[in-house]
């Protein structure tokens, strides 16, 4: 495993299941938003999938941070007397989904936009 070149074969398995939820950004460069697996909840497991990406292409030699989080709990504040479950339903029947956004350099960018055009 070449640290500058890099090949689809040094994707690792977690990373490749991470495929058909990372998307990359139309309005900024080398930026990508990364989805939950559930549309509200599991926050903490969205984390670390994002920190597991950003390792991975630091790895090899990417500038790699986590811009932006966007979870329901910033997107739908609390108001008198309403209980989480309650603001979680309302966030999740709106459509609200969980993400994270990624900016990742190359060469690890480029290596991730390949993939995505073969799955």
């Amino acid at each position: 495993m070449s640290r500058t070149n890099i090949s689809l074969s040094d994707i690792p398995k977690y990373i490749k299941d991470m495929l058909p939820r990372l998307h990359l950004s139309k309005t900024r460069e080398y930026t990508w938003k990364l989805y939950g697996k559930h549309k509200c909840g599991h926050e903490s497991q969205l984390e670390t999938e994002a920190d597991k990406l950003v390792n991975f292409a630091k790895r090899f030699y990417a500038d790699a941070e986590i811009t932006e989080t966007n979870f329901w709990y910033d997107a739908f504040p609390a108001e008198a007397g309403e209980s989480w479950k309650t603001r979680r339903t309302k966030a999740y029947r709106q459509g609200f989904r969980n993400s994270v956004e990624i900016r990742i350099t190359d060469p690890v960018a480029r290596m991730l936009e390949k993939a995505l055009q073969l799955s």
